[in-house]
């Protein structure tokens, strides 16, 4: 009974051998071609130069001018003539506040002024001997003597102290900007001070930041740092470090403020006020053998990069001084002459033909 199950086994094999499909000769001669020329691969020369040490933290994008605008006065609010996301140029009237006890006042200092104008008028009448009176002939001081004694002066300020608190009801926009922040809306009481709206100038931008305190040495040898705004995956900014806050907070973190100067207006990219952002600081560390990640492979846990000599791909075993989020800078194992595998790398062997067919 086994000897009998043990032939049908081998009839079954046989059989499935017979048909299977016969290897096409086009593929073997493909095979017999990429073995004679060699593994296709990239390759790049070694880059020698200033290598970007690359320092990651997270930061804030904040507008340069912005101001929290409040009545000087408190009052019902009358109008808001604007609203959130608008742009307003300088001067524009925002909101009002109802006005009519400071109107009142106006006119009372009006009617008080008018009053003493003509009790001014009438005393200097005196100093005329009929042929009226002309206030340039009379000393200053009795000058202003005869106004304080017919109440002018006191008029006056009370004429000006009216219309600034008539002022005080109306609320105008200091520079040209965007409107943001309004909670509020007509006929609800603001008290003075009370924040009405923010107003955002979007010309100009700066990104905020924080390092620990041991990294300020290298905070101080860079000149500028990239910013990359969450929502943006690809463009990154420019921005010029111009002010370190040299005193450390309970975390051990020191405030840094850096000025965007290049990118956004030219990119299409739409910064806000007080959006996350990427930055990354760069220390630049000359005189570095550069080359990119995607040249290092890991064999019997060393490094190891292949460099290309006389269609033959050469194992170096390399030491990595410093890295960045793409490259890395190699402290031995490369020469400034030597073009490395970039691609096709991760099965090549010692020695193995290769034929380089992207060559930048």
């Amino acid at each position: 009974m086994r000897y009998n199950f043990f032939l049908l086994i081998v009839l079954v094999v046989f059989i499935g051998c017979e048909h299977s499909p016969p290897k096409p000769v086009v593929e073997d001669m493909q095979q017999l071609i990429s073995e004679k020329e060699g593994l296709q691969v990239s390759a790049i020369p070694v880059v020698f130069g200033n290598f970007p040490l690359q320092m990651p933290v997270n930061g804030t994008i904040h507008a340069t001018k912005k101001a929290s605008l409040h009545f000087a006065t408190s009052g019902t609010i009358q109008s808001i003539g604007v609203r959130n996301g608008d742009e307003v140029e300088k001067g524009q009237l925002l909101a009002t506040l109802e006005d009519v006890r400071q109107q009142n006042q106006m006119a009372l200092a009006n009617e008080t002024f008018n009053s003493a104008r003509t009790e001014l008028q009438s005393i200097l009448l005196g100093y005329s001997n009929g042929l009226g009176y002309d206030t340039t002939t009379i000393e200053p001081e009795l000058l202003s003597n005869l106004k304080t004694q017919a109440g002018y002066n006191a008029a006056v300020l009370q004429v000006e102290q009216a219309s600034l608190a008539l002022n005080d009801t109306k609320l105008f926009a200091p520079f040209t900007g965007r409107i943001a922040g309004i909670s509020t809306q007509a006929f609800n009481h603001i008290s003075a001070g009370e924040v009405f709206c923010t107003l955002i100038n979007e010309e100009a931008f700066v990104v905020k930041f924080s390092i620990i305190e041991t990294e300020i040495d290298r905070l101080k040898k860079a000149s500028y740092v990239r910013v990359k705004p969450i929502i943006n995956d690809n463009e990154w900014l420019i921005a010029e470090l111009n002010e370190i806050n040299f005193s450390v907070d309970r975390q051990g973190l020191m405030q840094v403020t850096a000025e965007i100067k290049q990118g956004y207006s030219n990119t299409g990219i739409r910064l806000v006020d007080g959006m996350n952002a990427n930055v990354i600081v760069e220390e630049l560390v000359p005189n570095q053998l550069i080359i990119p990640k995607q040249a290092l492979v890991v064999r019997n846990n060393r490094d190891v990069v292949f460099t290309v000599e006389n269609g033959q791909a050469k194992w170096n075993y390399v030491k990595i001084a410093y890295q960045n989020s793409s490259h890395l800078a190699i402290a031995d194992g490369l020469s400034m002459n030597d073009s490395i595998v970039i691609s096709g790398n991760l099965n090549l062997a010692h020695d193995a033909r290769i034929k380089v067919v992207n060559k930048e």
